[in-house]
């Protein structure tokens, strides 16, 4: 699986849960771009939105945390940190071939990333919106890692929204894009409680814990429309993962299931049936409710 990262340069939340997809994927990672946070917005408008989503306290804890962080990234190659502190260090760590931009749908951009051939795009905190170019570019489309519960709290500043809404719990989906805004099938989701004492911040730190715990070990996969020439490479690709079992629906008229028969004799919870792989709501009747539903079928 060729994979290409699109994140943000960001010191607090993002280096943690990237360096663990980073250092476990590097043969398939074919390269990477970090976008600038906040754009070319002038930094005091930068610094009174930072302030009125954190809060005084906050803010100051993290303008120190920053400067600590600036350092600690400028020093890595001699003290060796536990962590990275830099979305970059951990690219040049890595050796990951970076493609700079400021403007992820610019068609010269478009053209550089074509040339490494991805077959899918990570969006990792990316702050622009996809368009249908970028969308349609990689062979198993784009999916995007977004900071709360969808379908709520679609946007930015998922935090500070669930917090000012009293809400009782948030969360992480992983899902696919499309043109809107993190819209799309949702692959997977982790529940976060949210305590009566909780910050934008403390909130923002338990997010990363979960990207960071995210894994497809142990969970059930549906995948319908397997059958096909994309889908048994996906299902040979799962396998790898070591999930609870995988489940493939599909009506067999687009091709032959050699390649899943072979994948089967590696995998013993690998289960083939033949129905309409469009009548998701008949299929929920004799398969139990998946962990992760992987919509290939259109």
């Amino acid at each position: 699986m060729k994979i290409f990262i699109i994140t943000q340069e960001e010191p607090f939340y993002l280096p943690i849960g990237l360096e663990k997809l980073v250092s476990q994927r590097r043969k398939e990672i074919v390269g990477a771009t970090v976008l600038s946070r906040f754009g070319k917005t002038p930094l005091e408008q930068v610094l009174k939105k930072l302030f009125s989503l954190y809060g005084p306290k906050d803010f100051f804890l993290q303008a120190s945390e920053f400067v600590l962080f600036k350092i600690l990234d400028i020093l890595t190659p001699i003290i060796k940190p536990k962590r990275f502190y830099s979305i970059r260090r951990i690219f040049d760590f890595f050796s990951v071939p970076i493609i700079s931009t400021n403007n992820i749908n610019d068609k010269n951009y478009l053209k550089k990333i074509k040339q490494s051939k991805p077959e899918i795009i990570i969006s990792f905190g990316c702050p622009q919106v996809f368009k249908k170019e970028i969308l349609s570019l990689p062979l198993f489309g784009c999916i995007n890692v977004h900071g709360s519960l969808l379908p709520k709290y679609r946007g930015k500043n998922t935090g500070f929204w669930v917090l000012l809404n009293q809400e009782k719990e948030t969360g992480v989906t992983v899902h696919y894009m499309n043109e809107k805004i993190d819209d799309g099938e949702i692959i997977l989701q982790k529940k976060i409680k949210i305590h009566p004492q909780e910050t934008v911040n403390s909130l923002y730190k338990k997010k990363r814990e979960k990207l960071k715990m995210t894994t497809l070990k142990n969970k059930s996969i549906l995948v319908t429309g397997g059958a096909g020439f994309i889908g048994s490479h996906l299902v040979d690709r799962l396998i790898k993962e070591k999930p609870k079992k995988i489940v493939v629906v599909d009506n067999f008229f687009l091709g032959n299931i050699d390649n899943l028969i072979s994948a089967k004799s590696n995998f013993n919870s690998l289960s083939i049936k033949k129905q309409d792989a469009r009548n998701y709501q008949k299929m929920k009747e004799i398969i139990e409710p998946p962990s992760i539903f992987l919509n290939l079928y259109g």
